[in-house]
């Protein structure tokens, strides 16, 4: 198998490789039970989130070819990400401040390099750059990476109804949370 390089890559970097991201996104999030965006969609999700400064992204590459990514962005305090959990949190867990959580949005690994190591690669250089507190992520119910989250150091907060005007792609998510201990935590 070929040497697989995972780095973290600049969001100029991220804008001009939008094509390759996209495909592969289209790719791993294609696959019911999941709930794909559109290309145009993606596209514009991706740029938005690279407008932000808190983007922050890592890429998984063979010989210059994309084989995985994973992207996200800091949790604002106005932001609406712990809205709609079925199991009660206390307020102190859900208030956010500028460098408590990063939430992964997406991470995607190319069907024939998947159950290498691939992903966890990429979640750990991401994470262990960032400067949070803690990160989380969501996933669709029942989708086979609910193992490879728990098995790479994540737990399961609770399950989460959408809310309806959040223009999400599923209407339930299972909310994940991590703490790091990257460069900011320390």
């Amino acid at each position: 198998m070929d040497e697989v390089s995972v780095r973290v890559a600049a969001a100029s970097e991220v804008a001009v490789r939008l094509d390759a991201i996209g495909g592969l996104y289209q790719q791993a999030f294609a696959e019911p039970p999941n709930v794909a965006e559109t290309p145009a969609e993606h596209r514009a999700t991706l740029l938005r989130l690279l407008s932000d400064p808190s983007f922050g992204c890592a890429l998984a590459e063979v010989g210059g070819e994309l084989v995985g990514f994973v992207y996200g962005y800091q949790l604002t305090a106005s932001g609406r990400w712990w809205d709609g959990l079925r199991d009660p949190m206390p307020q102190e867990f859900t208030t956010e401040w500028e460098g408590r959580t990063f939430a992964i949005i997406d991470i995607a690994v190319a069907q024939p390099w998947r159950r290498h190591g691939i992903g966890a690669r990429l979640m750990d250089t991401l994470l262990c750059e960032r400067a949070e507190q803690r990160a989380t992520l969501g996933m669709i119910p029942g989708l086979p990476a609910a193992e490879f989250y728990t098995a790479t150091g994540w737990d399961l907060l609770s399950r989460q109804d959408s809310p309806p005007d959040a223009g999400w792609t599923s209407p339930v998510f299972d909310v994940y949370v991590r703490e790091l201990t990257g460069t900011g935590s320390r």
